[in-house]
């Protein structure tokens, strides 16, 4: 096996004076050549062409071959870790690996940390020329020099002081000029793309996107962190192809920019369309948002559609109006207010008794640590304890009393804060008819959500939800008023879609299915 990289070329290291060594060396032994292989690149790892070709005819000819011969170790491997796996690879396979010029006797133990000096010799060279290379780009950089292969719109050169740089090529520089000014422009980079192929720079989207953020077209030079030292932006000893001022328009323009998919987003509320966000695409569950359209006669009118699958699109009227004939069914009585407390009381996890308890504790720890205080001021008055004590007991006491005022506070704001929370959710629940088209937009948004807290959609014909609130459920389920939601002609409004499988003796799957959520639509 001969192998000789780029660079070594220059050295004497040809491949032609290695495969007279080894033919020599072989006529010279009486070895039968098998094969010879040839390569032309680095050793730094075994991923390698020629490499993988000599391996496939090794395993292919394990029987005939018992023997690989290089020149020397370096031209075997130049990294340690690898050339050991592979030699054990090559050992396993009944093949001896011999160094014609580094001959070792493998046979003998001691001989391995001579094959270890051989091996890593090469490695360590090499890891010294690739610091002395990253040193001397890194202060090329640090000079205002562009050292690699030079970015489009420039090519490589030489200074007076034959030292690299990169000049403005005369074509390409125009082209990427215009490129820039289109961007700057806000030209989409889908479209910039078409322009530079057509001005003859062909750059993929990836390309034209690190074109346009390399601050090198603008005569600057990035010079990457590394160790201690941080990121800096120096002035490069080359003309820049754009002018500072044209970079920094476009650089304001790509970070308004957002990465992946372009869906438009709204923050402002719009009281022609309070659905937009809270309302559901049918097709991909997607949040359904809003925006006005002109019509022939020059009016605009609001729609409602969907950004994500784009297959979704409703008259905002439409939707508004079939809302809030869906809602207008949702009645109750006077007398569903109790029932509508004592049941949210339930779904919350909490009855009188355990706020009376909890109030009672709190009331207890307050006088507790009252009584506590007060004997530790008697206690300081008899000299009975010092003034530290006398400061910190003091201190965790307070704490605790302050602590027992907060838990009896709480307990307090929390049953108003119930209690208020009941009467407006009884309150707008009774109202919910008149709420889309006399609300405001954020009440609406409100109401919708506390009524379907899984999301409703709505497909130009029907509003559908997994489920509604539970609380609202069972009152409507009680309720004798509104048991029309549920039957006649207003139970066209509410239809069962959903499917799930009950349980039970046998396994769901051979018990068919049951509809049990609610489908509102208008007929």
């Amino acid at each position: 096996m001969a192998r000789v990289s780029s660079d070594e070329q220059a050295k004497g290291y040809s491949l032609d004076i290695q495969e007279e060594a080894l033919r020599a060396y072989c006529s010279r032994e009486g070895f039968l050549v098998s094969t010879l292989f040839r390569e032309d690149h680095s050793a730094k790892d075994f991923n390698r062409p020629e490499w993988s070709k000599m391996m496939a005819y090794l395993k292919k000819h394990r029987r005939d071959v018992n023997l690989l011969l290089v020149t020397s170790w370096d031209r075997f491997s130049r990294n340690l870790t690898d050339a050991l796996i592979e030699l054990r690879k090559l050992h396993e396979m009944g093949i001896e690996v011999r160094a014609i010029e580094q001959p070792i006797d493998l046979s003998i133990p001691e001989s391995k940390a001579m094959l270890a000096l051989y091996l890593a010799i090469p490695e360590i060279d090499n890891d010294r020329r690739s610091m002395k290379i990253r040193g001397g780009m890194r202060a090329a950089l640090k000079d205002g020099r562009w050292c690699r292969m030079a970015p489009r719109g420039y090519r490589n050169s030489r200074d007076v002081l034959n030292k690299p740089i990169i000049v403005p090529d005369k074509e390409a520089a125009k082209a990427v000029k215009h490129v820039f000014e289109l961007a700057a422009a806000g030209v989409p980079q889908s479209q910039l793309i078409h322009e530079a192929n057509d001005l003859g720079l062909k750059l993929s989207r990836n390309g034209i996107s690190k074109m346009l953020r390399n601050p090198v077209y603008c005569g600057k030079i990035l010079v990457p962190a590394e160790d201690d030292e941080p990121e800096m932006l120096i002035d490069g000893k080359h003309k820049g192809i754009v002018s500072e001022p044209l970079f920094n328009r476009v650089q304001a323009l790509l970070s308004k920019r957002k990465t992946g998919p372009q869906v438009r987003t709204y923050t402002q509320l719009d009281d022609d369309m309070p659905l937009r966000g809270v309302m559901s695409c049918s097709k991909c569950s997607k949040n359904l948002t809003g925006s006005r359209s002109r019509s022939k006669s020059g009016k605009r009118h609001a729609y409602y559609h969907c950004n994500h699958c784009r297959k979704e699109r409703h008259r905002a009227a439409t939707a508004n109006e079939h809302m809030a004939l869906v809602l207008s069914q949702f009645k109750f009585k006077k007398s569903t207010h109790a029932l509508y407390e004592a049941t949210l009381e339930a779904l919350l996890g909490e009855d009188k008794k355990k706020r009376i308890q909890s109030k009672r504790l709190a009331s207890a720890a307050i006088k507790k640590h009252e009584a506590r205080l007060a004997k530790l001021q008697d206690l300081l008055a008899d000299e009975s304890i010092d003034l530290e004590s006398y400061k910190a007991m003091s201190r965790r006491y307070k704490k605790a009393l302050r602590q027992a005022h907060d838990a009896k506070r709480d307990s307090a704001d929390s049953q108003r804060d119930k209690i208020a929370i009941v009467e407006h959710r009884f309150n707008l629940l009774n109202n919910l008819g008149n709420i889309v088209n006399q609300g405001d937009t954020k009440s609406i948004q409100l109401a919708i959500r506390a009524i379907f807290p899984e999301g409703v959609s709505f497909d130009g014909n029907q509003c559908r939800t997994p489920r509604l609130d539970e609380v609202l459920r069972y009152s409507l389920l009680l309720d004798s008023d509104c048991e029309g939601v549920f039957a006649g002609e207003q139970g066209k409004l509410l239809k069962k879609s959903l499917w799930v499988e009950p349980g039970g003796v046998e396994p769901p799957s051979k018990q068919g299915h049951t509809e049990v959520s609610t489908c509102l639509s208008r007929d």
